[in-house]
């Protein structure tokens, strides 16, 4: 079947990358104490001038995404050090279970792939 406008984005492929991204955003808002909503509003740029200003420290772009990592990092490891696995990450599965749209569903095979490729970028 193929897809109409607007359809693709039921699907899996491109999704690791996407998530590991928004991922890192998140976790760097999180740790700066920043307002998620209002960090989609800011460029790169903006979000490192501020925190230079405030830190007096010499930041790059990048360097916020290395935040975020490393905050994604430190919860994966409490985590795994806590007893939970990357088995129980179920639920994605469960709402791709849920999904159809015009004859078109998730598989969850095949996002159980795209979770190892998250994995494997984070």
């Amino acid at each position: 079947m193929e897809l109409q406008a607007g359809e693709a984005r039921y699907l899996n492929e491109g999704k690791a990358v996407l998530n590991k991204k928004v991922a890192d955003h998140k976790a760097l808002a999180d740790s700066i104490i920043f307002c998620t909503f209002a960090m989609g509003a800011l460029s790169d740029e903006a979000i490192v001038e501020a925190l230079n200003a405030v830190t007096g420290f010499d930041w790059s772009a990048g360097d916020l995404y290395e935040v975020g990592e490393r905050g994604i990092a430190l919860d994966r490891m409490f985590n795994v050090r806590e007893g939970l696995r990357r088995n129980w990450d179920t639920s994605n599965v469960t709402s791709c279970n849920q999904i159809s749209l015009k004859g078109l569903s998730c598989d969850p095979h095949r996002l159980i792939s795209q979770i190892s490729k998250a994995f494997r970028h984070q």
